[in-house]
């Protein structure tokens, strides 16, 4: 009886010990999805550098419009720009399109609900929001002490790590009417734009045509149709579409870091299989050593 007793908790522990094993596995998966992570979300990024304008005279652009897109840093200021911000340049009106106004706004709401999120996570006083606050706005979050524990958070909040990337990406921009219809004007504008500080891009409103319908040959047919209507060319400006589908709205030219292939997934089946290899093992030693004492006994 007390035979039968010992090997019943013999196999108890070893039902205790396979859980276990399940639990550590799947928590080992967890911290791997969370922290093996190559992404970096700030402590990394690589500055914007200024754009110079390679454009001539003889390109195809607006004779009295100049785009103009600011860096990152200044863009958060979300500053109303006037003529009277472009003294001595000729400057009559300002267009920033609704798409970058509704964007910036979007922008500007998101900055303090990430820095209460932060401030919460991470158990800081009230106090360390406006030091976030100000910290993201001049583009400083990795010289603050406590840099790497909000990297950390970010990897296991990567939605709040998405939030910042898109208050990082924001770049304000808008068209400036000249007073004269003059490209080499536009030219000189330009090259006086680019001495500012606060410019990141300066170019010509350029004109954009759209191209000739392709033609597509179909299976097992010896006319090819078109895969679209032909369309008379056409003028864009940033002002005209959204942002995202207007051909001459700016693109970063920045580099951010990617994401790299997450392997966390086979780490943590791999370390499942040999837990589970492991539970059953012991089992199966369990039990053969069951029988030896059963066989034992008959023969005595």
């Amino acid at each position: 009886m007390k035979s039968k007793k010992l090997i019943s908790l013999l196999l108890a522990v070893a039902a205790i010990f396979s859980a276990l094993s399940c639990v550590s596995v799947f928590a080992a998966a967890t911290d791997d999805e969370a922290y093996d992570m190559d992404k970096v979300y700030f402590l990394n990024r690589i500055p914007e550098e200024k754009y110079i304008c390679q454009a001539t005279a003889d390109d195809d652009y607006a004779d009295n419009e100049v785009l103009v897109v600011f860096f990152n840093e200044y863009s958060l200021n979300f500053k109303e720009y006037t003529p009277d911000d472009f003294a001595n340049l000729g400057v009559v009106a300002v267009d920033q399109s609704d798409i970058n106004k509704e964007i910036g706004e979007d922008i500007k709401a998101s900055i303090p609900a990430f820095c209460d999120e932060v401030v919460f996570e991470l158990g800081l006083s009230p106090e360390y929001k406006e030091i976030l606050q100000n910290a993201i706005m001049e583009n400083s979050l990795d010289k603050l002490y406590f840099a790497d524990s909000i990297d950390r958070l970010l990897h296991i909040r990567p939605e709040l790590g998405e939030m910042l990337e898109d208050i990082y990406e924001y770049n304000q921009w808008m068209v400036l009417e000249l007073d004269s219809h003059d490209k080499q004007n536009v030219l000189d504008v330009i090259k006086e734009l680019e001495k500012r500080d606060d410019v990141f891009i300066a170019e010509p409103n350029y004109y954009m045509h759209i191209d000739d319908p392709i033609i597509v040959p179909q299976p097992d047919e010896t006319q090819p149709t078109t895969a679209q209507e032909p369309t008379n060319s056409t003028v864009l400006t940033p002002s005209a579409t959204e942002k995202d589908s207007t051909p001459d709205a700016p693109q970063k030219s920045t580099a951010t870091p990617d994401t790299a292939v997450k392997t966390s997934g086979t780490v943590a089946t791999g370390q499942q299989n040999f837990a589970l290899i492991i539970s059953v093992m012991l089992t199966l030693s369990l039990f053969g050593v069951f029988t030896a004492h059963r066989l034992k006994k008959d023969k005595k």
